[in-house]
């Protein structure tokens, strides 16, 4: 709080005894996770006020049954609630209801402290507004020099992310509150490079596991229509995916009114396949860990994981799923060796491929070649340990490999002479049937 905060407002004629309030979770400012603090502090004495409504599900479970013919239902608006409660009269509420459940209160905070704290800090933040007001009335702040147009860019988007961060954090507050199964809410960094997906760490309440939950708004090109009947179906056809190479959705919800997919899936802790590539750890940023050439896999492990990974491909095609697109690295997850196909939903929610830029040609000539050429850009990583930058390899790519089979494979899938192969086609390569293959049981908690 010894830092100056920059409170905005618009400066015009008005009468002596009005009162301006600074905003307790203005962004960027040194307060703007106050209101996170207090609400986890006193939101537990919600419950006591007889009045208190938590949101629409639990206002639909205090209607009654049944109503008298005659009977006329009301609805009341308070303009401007908040800014018209008195700093004196919302101290001494909360006094008395500290006072009266003393025990809601966490032990590791006095009543007495939490009072004062509370105070001081209000106190704080008026006299950090009335010391800005002051110093520069208009709010301009002066620009050492002139920014470059790329520094303007850079800092534009830094801007615009931050606010992102800052929605999506105050989005899944809101979906934990309405949904108590799952708790210790913990913001990631970007863990992969999709614009606008959000990830954060919970804890399942129901089976205390941790899971991944992410956050982000559907696509203008999503094909089902996004409602809550798309939902249910959604979560029926997740629910009923039970296959050793697919890994398992835990949830799948639509925020229809804020716009948002949330989906929750089990966190696993051996990061993805491109993590294991790329020797990085899976809660890094996705801009720190590749931003380097990864290891080159072994054949046995590429022929093993290439196998894997084809055999949770069939089982979605076999299932009645529609060209997946989303098969990289990044969407394989490993646990005890083991690759599971995951971002299965992303084909329902009108996302495009990440590699689509690149075989979007190939894709003229045969739209069905999707996932097979997906399933060679993989390979290739898996041998060269970076990304094919093109839609096929060419001999530039192709010329420190000494390996006769991984060419043979590559070769097979990019520039078969009839037309690119089916995945079915792919799995019966020479060089994926080296071993014999058995499910291995699998569990997440």
């Amino acid at each position: 709080m010894c830092e100056e905060t920059k409170l905005p407002y618009i400066e015009m004629m008005k009468p002596d005894n009005l009162k301006l309030r600074p905003i307790v979770a203005g962004p960027a400012n040194k307060t703007h996770r106050l209101s996170s603090f207090l609400d986890l502090l006193l939101k537990t004495f919600l419950k006591h006020i007889p009045s208190y409504i938590r949101d629409d599900i639990d206002f639909l479970q205090h209607l009654p049954q049944s109503v008298e013919e005659d009977t006329v239902l009301v609805t009341l608006d308070v303009v401007g609630l908040y800014s018209n409660i008195p700093h004196d009269f919302g101290i001494k509420a909360l006094e008395y209801w500290i006072d009266k459940h003393p025990e809601e209160l966490p032990d590791r905070v006095p009543i007495l402290a939490g009072i004062i704290l509370g105070v001081l800090l209000i106190v704080a933040m008026i006299l950090c507004y009335k010391k800005c007001h002051r110093r520069n009335r208009y709010g301009y702040i002066h620009l050492e020099r002139d920014m470059t147009l790329s520094e303007r860019i850079l800092e534009e988007q830094r801007q615009r992310q931050h606010s992102f961060r800052e929605s999506a954090w105050i989005s899944c507050q809101f979906y934990l509150r309405s949904n108590p199964q799952y708790s210790s809410l913990k913001h990631l960094p970007e863990l992969g490079s999709r614009s606008g997906k959000q990830f954060f760490s919970v804890a399942d309440n129901h089976s205390n596991s941790p899971r991944l939950l992410t956050i982000i708004s559907p696509d203008q090109s999503m094909v089902p229509p996004f409602n809550m009947a798309t939902n249910k179906s959604l979560r029926e056809l997740f629910a009923g995916l039970k296959h050793p190479y697919v890994f398992p959705t835990t949830e799948i919800d639509f925020l229809i009114d804020r716009n948002l997919i949330v989906v929750v899936n089990p966190i696993s802790q051996s990061g993805s396949l491109k993590d294991f590539i790329y020797q990085s750890k899976w809660m890094d940023g996705w801009q720190k860990k590749y931003g380097c050439k990864g290891r080159p896999l072994p054949l046995q492990t590429i022929q093993v994981y290439g196998k894997q990974i084809l055999m949770a491909m069939l089982y979605l095609e076999e299932k009645g799923f529609p060209l997946h697109g989303h098969i990289h690295s990044g969407n394989v997850m490993l646990q005890n060796n083991i690759c599971r196909l995951s971002g299965n939903e992303n084909v329902f929610l009108g996302f495009i491929p990440k590699v689509h830029s690149l075989i979007k040609k190939k894709l003229k000539e045969n739209k069905e070649s999707l996932d097979s050429l997906c399933f060679g850009h993989l390979m290739f990583e898996m041998v060269f340990g970076y990304e094919l930058d093109s839609a096929e390899p060419a001999p530039r790519h192709l010329v420190n490999c000494q390996n006769i089979f991984t060419i043979q494979m590559l070769n097979f899938i990019f520039t078969n002479e009839k037309n690119t192969p089916t995945l079915k086609e792919v799995s019966n390569i020479p060089t994926l049937q080296h071993h014999h293959w058995k499910y291995r049981n699998i569990s997440f908690d």
